[in-house]
């Protein structure tokens, strides 16, 4: 119980603290020309023109889509401009295809970019690069508290950094234009009717990737599942090939490490089987548009790591296998309804756990540890038993 205090004093003070400090720090010494006081929750002003200014990921900024259409409601009723302003940047703190999301909701009067330069803390930007007449808007920064030691979900976060209560979730936030793509429409076409399963197992910025996946693919096609992979080939093959040369480069081998070189020369067989398996597809799509509509046209089960998935499936209510491969106390702030929640934490699962009883487990075997970066990657054979309870509501 101390440890929990500590811990909790620690993230939720010192986030604050953080805060402040860096707000400081860019203002006096860096001499940032325009900044917010991203520190404490905005007072918002609806009798101006809102700017909106945003620095991060995709799954960010879609769990903010129920603060922006309340925000959205009440400028319209005093007749005033929702501007937003979005990052230029491709990094591991923004992701400029965001305009792209943010002309398909048809929530923003104005849609522009911006450059920020020395990103070092997505919170704090220079905003010098935007110019707006103070007298007619007030402009404000996406951003909200971390600490995943509170009982707020990720969208209840967001709504309390901007002065808002909003208990929605995703679904159906954000409409799905229908583009006459060949491609796509061959894999809806592909996929109907079948028992499919989407793998996303990697994230965004190429750090992690599922080490099993090659296994994973394999046991479901064998137990008839349509299999549809959403991690590039190029990134499983680099990978496998990184882990053959650090562990053959190992002069003084154990059993286990004979034993991995095995597995990997297995894999390279299984990679072969898999690739010309016919129930078997590797699917990079262009946009958000296009993952949402394989999402309501095939209605699948989806097997994710932390993600963009996670909303998504949220935003369509597909059923989602979701493990948690970092050992966070922020799990809980992604949950949904439709989310069987897998982790190794226990404030995550006890958070999950108080949400809904029946829709998490806590992990305690058939995992192993990434010793470099401490990823958590949960065993294919306990990731199928996951799923057959996915599937038939029943976990144990």
């Amino acid at each position: 119980m101390i440890n929990f205090i500590k811990r909790l004093l620690f993230n939720g003070i010192s986030e604050k603290q953080y805060d402040i400090y860096v707000y400081l720090k860019y203002k006096y010494v860096y001499k940032y020309k325009k900044l917010v006081h991203f520190y404490k929750p905005y007072t918002l002003n609806y009798e101006k023109d809102f700017i909106l200014t945003i620095y991060c990921g995709i799954g960010d900024f879609l769990y903010g889509i129920p603060a922006f259409m309340d925000i959205k409601k009440q400028l319209k009723l005093k007749n005033k401009k929702f501007i937003v302003y979005i990052g230029s940047a491709n990094n591991n703190y923004n992701n400029a295809n965001l305009v792209y999301i943010a002309k398909q909701l048809n929530i923003f009067d104005e849609i522009h970019t911006f450059h920020s330069p020395r990103p070092v803390y997505w919170k704090c930007l220079d905003l010098g690069d935007i110019d707006y007449d103070k007298n007619k808007a007030d402009i404000y920064h996406f951003v909200y508290c971390v600490n995943g030691y509170n009982k707020l979900s990720r969208i209840q976060a967001v709504c309390k950094q901007f002065g808002l209560k909003n208990n929605n979730g995703l679904e159906k936030s954000l409409e799905i234009i229908n583009l006459k793509d060949s491609n796509l429409q061959n894999v809806i076409d592909s996929q109907k009717d079948k028992k499919c399963v989407f793998l996303h197992l990697d994230t965004r910025s190429g750090e992690y990737v599922y080490p099993y996946i090659l296994q994973l693919v394999d046991y479901l096609l064998v137990d008839g599942f349509s299999v549809v992979l959403f991690t590039k080939m190029k990134d499983i093959i680099n990978q496998q090939n990184k882990l053959r040369y650090d562990t053959k480069r190992i002069i003084n081998k154990t059993i286990e490490n004979n034993r991995q070189i095995k597995e990997l020369e297995n894999n390279q067989i299984l990679l072969e089987k898999i690739t010309q398996h016919k129930l078997f597809s590797n699917v990079i799509p262009n946009n958000i548009n296009d993952t949402l509509k394989l999402l309501k046209e095939i209605n699948p089960y989806v097997i994710a790591v932390n993600s963009i998935f996670w909303p998504l499936t949220n935003i369509t209510e597909t059923k989602i296998l979701a493990l948690h491969y970092i050992n966070s106390n922020d799990g809980h702030q992604f949950f949904h309804k439709n989310m069987l929640f897998v982790t190794t934490n226990k404030c995550s699962y006890k958070r999950v756990k108080k949400i809904n009883i029946n829709k998490y487990v806590f992990s305690k075997i058939d995992y192993d540890i990434d010793k470099k970066y401490g990823y958590i990657n949960y065993h294919p054979e306990y990731i199928m038993f996951l799923l057959n309870g996915l599937i038939t509501n029943e976990t144990k």
